[in-house]
């Protein structure tokens, strides 16, 4: 490649160091300043699991203890619920129970009512079990279970003789227990008194029953 005298411009030969027309020294065109160094591009961090998006990666939500608790407290009450409806379907609460709907009967002059837990004789109307316990009169009743006694097999036995002649249930008394219990009467007309009555009460099949002899 030709090459010129940068003082008067006359060409030069290749191998010349000096200018041959002026004598000017020749000068070789600088080399191309190099940029300086710079290092490459880093891309931002992005922790694991993060989204295309940037949302930063969510993780499972934790359980909330207060709603643990809501859930495990209705469970309790459901099985609660359950409890006292295989109760009544098994005869309500026990011989308690038929005592507690005998008395409150008394108190309420409700006949009905106390049919509904007495072991009467099949032939029993209202009229019968209002004449028999003075339904009618009664203003309040209260009770309270002294004593209780479990009756024997062999008292179990009479009472079923009683229960199959003079009733018709066709059950046969399972267990009982014979109770001594404190009653307070307050009638309508002002009176009142307390006695200590002798009740027995009666799994007939299923259902407590009770019986005063």
């Amino acid at each position: 490649m030709a090459k010129f005298c940068g003082n008067c411009g006359a060409k030069m030969d290749d191998a010349a160091r000096v200018c041959g027309n002026c004598g000017t020294p020749f000068a070789a065109a600088p080399a191309p300043a190099q940029a300086p160094y710079q290092p490459a591009a880093q891309m931002p961090y992005q922790p694991p699991y993060q989204a295309q998006n940037g949302a930063a990666f969510q993780t499972a939500k934790k359980k909330d203890p207060k709603k643990i608790g809501l859930i495990a407290g209705a469970g309790a009450a459901a099985l609660v619920v359950l409890i006292l409806i295989i109760s009544l379907i098994s005869g309500g609460s026990g011989y308690k129970g038929a005592v507690k709907t005998f008395f409150k009967g008394l108190e309420k002059n409700d006949a009905k009512k106390v049919a509904s837990v007495a072991l009467l004789p099949s032939y029993f109307d209202e009229d019968d079990i209002e004449d028999l316990f003075e339904l009618g009169d009664y203003k309040k009743v209260k009770y309270k279970i002294i004593s209780k006694e479990k009756i024997d097999k062999d008292d179990l036995e009479e009472l079923n003789e009683y229960i199959e002649a003079f009733t018709d249930s066709g059950k046969k008394v399972k267990k009982g227990y014979e109770l001594k219990v404190k009653v307070t009467v307050k009638y309508k007309d002002g009176d009142s008194e307390t006695d200590e009555e002798t009740l027995y009460v009666l799994k007939v099949g299923s259902k407590w029953k009770v019986f005063m002899d």
